[in-house]
């Protein structure tokens, strides 16, 4: 079992390059999903000042 763990990491030495690229990969994802809410959720908090004045 360790030995198949140590191999799924390694990848017969390819292993850094990915896992570097999916880490690269999830950052972005997250970034895609982060900065549109930010976005809209300052739109509706500037929007909820509008229509309470």
């Amino acid at each position: 079992m360790l030995e198949f763990i140590r191999d799924l990491f390694l990848m017969d030495g390819q292993g850094k390059y990915v896992w570097f690229v999916l880490l690269i990969f999830f950052i972005v994802i997250c970034f895609n999903y982060y900065l549109p809410y930010r976005a809209i959720r300052k739109i509706k908090e500037e929007n909820s000042q509008h229509t309470g004045e």
